[in-house]
């Protein structure tokens, strides 16, 4: 149990937490930007669908 503890900490020791922070905030930005995509084009699609007069 201790040593797996020493292992996380020195695998995590070398990145304070701003590092990580940044890190987390640029990852759920691109997620975000991806998400919203895929729910333009979704949308997009319904609609085509449902009024193919429309474009």
């Amino acid at each position: 149990m201790t040593t797996q503890v020493k292992l996380i900490t020195l695998a995590i020791k070398p990145f304070n937490s701003e590092d990580i922070k940044q890190g987390f905030k640029k990852l759920f930005i691109n997620w975000a930007i991806i998400l919203g995509g895929l729910v333009q084009i979704l949308i997009g699609t319904l609609i085509v669908l449902k009024y193919p007069g429309f474009f």
